[in-house]
């Protein structure tokens, strides 16, 4: 005699649904083995979330000064205005800058850097503030007219990193235009002007003589960025 009988299937009406066996160290813990991928993505999920949350834990709200979607548009280096100086110093804080108040502090920043000239010709400086949960900073891109603005012939940025300590100072051992430098020459500089720190790298390689960066760098107007 030949018994038929019903197929186990998972949430059907042939019987009880299939379960996962138990290894012997699961039995003993009294608990289904894992799933694979199931941790993975709940880790991802959680990382997710901590992402979305964390600035907004992180920064304690707007930088002094207000509200900065309420502070208006901002006067950078105009009369009666802040500094671009005093914006740096308050990037570096945890906060918001507003879409308006980047727009002008990249504006003032292309207003120091010095005009593309002779094997220069055809380039732009690209500026772009970069607004992060702390020490914001300014990026300053050499980059061909025509697109797709690649390839770069140097990058800056220009960061607030504050007064330079006594115990930092004999990690600057390279002078430019008389401000403490660092770096490998002819491939990046590093100059303190006050508590504003000038990061230029050089890419392309006509940038990559001896000395032509610093020289580039010193065109700034570092004495003003060090008074303020």
């Amino acid at each position: 005699m030949t018994l038929h009988l019903p197929l186990a299937t998972p949430g059907g009406h042939g019987g009880p649904p299939l379960r996962p066996s138990l290894s012997p160290a699961n039995r003993r813990r009294g608990r289904p083995p894992r799933r694979p991928g199931r941790v993975g993505a709940g880790r991802a999920a959680l990382l997710l979330a901590a992402l979305a949350v964390g600035p907004l834990a992180g920064c304690g709200g707007d930088r002094p000064g207000g509200d900065a979607a309420t502070r208006g548009a901002p006067t950078v280096g105009s009369e009666g205005g802040e500094s671009l100086v005093a914006w740096l110093r308050r990037g570096a804080a945890p906060g918001d800058t507003s879409t308006e108040e980047r727009e002008a502090i990249e504006e003032a920043v292309r207003e120091l850097l010095p005009q593309p000239a002779g094997d220069l010709a055809g380039h732009q400086w690209r500026v772009t503030y970069h607004d992060l949960p702390t020490a914001d900073f300014v990026s300053a891109e050499l980059v061909p007219d025509e697109p797709p603005g690649y390839p770069r012939a140097l990058w800056m940025h220009l960061v607030w990193r504050g007064p330079l300590e006594p115990a930092a100072r004999g990690g600057y051992r390279r002078e430019v235009a008389g401000y403490p430098a660092r770096g490998l020459p002819g491939h990046h500089v590093f100059v303190r002007a006050g508590g504003v720190e000038v990061r230029a790298v050089a890419e392309a390689e006509a940038m990559r003589e001896e000395g032509r960066l610093e020289a580039l760098v010193a065109e700034l107007p570092l004495a003003r960025l060090a008074e303020d």
